[in-house]
């Protein structure tokens, strides 16, 4: 992240407790209500689902981006006691999809992507059930 020119205030890990997570933030954005206005969910692991709602403040707002095969499951206390809304990922028309593209790149933001072979798909799986892939990954079909 070092040689990104735009940094992150802070760096979340999934596998940190909601408590530490929640301190880096408040450390980063002093507030009176504690927690994000809204998180994006970019992964389709289930456990960032729950991770993002502990630290979507109350009415805040959660996009779902990652797609997860089962669905997704989140407890009655983020739903009924935080009024978190959920918005979907197909939230932008063409012209809107297109003003972002022009944005992220006059800004020169950077997604890593890697790039498999279909014959490894398998390996593809168990880099990011381990936790070792970064970005996004993507089967190439020649």
């Amino acid at each position: 992240m070092a040689s990104y020119k735009h940094k992150p205030d802070v760096s979340i890990l999934a596998t940190d407790p909601v408590e530490m997570s929640q301190e880096k933030i408040n450390k980063a954005v002093p507030d009176d209500y504690p927690g994000l206005d809204a998180t994006v969910l970019a992964t389709d692991h289930p456990s960032a689902f729950e991770l993002a709602a502990a630290l979507t403040r109350k009415h805040g707002k959660m996009v779902l981006l990652g797609q997860p095969e089962k669905g997704i499951t989140m407890s009655y206390q983020a739903t009924i006691y935080k009024d978190i809304t959920l918005v979907g990922s197909l939230i932008a028309d063409t012209a809107d999809a297109q003003a972002f593209i022009q944005l992220f790149h006059e800004n020169k933001l950077h997604v890593e992507v890697k790039e498999w072979k279909l014959e490894q798909a398998e390996q593809m799986r168990q880099e990011y059930l381990a936790g070792k892939s970064n970005g996004k990954n993507v089967i190439v079909i020649d």
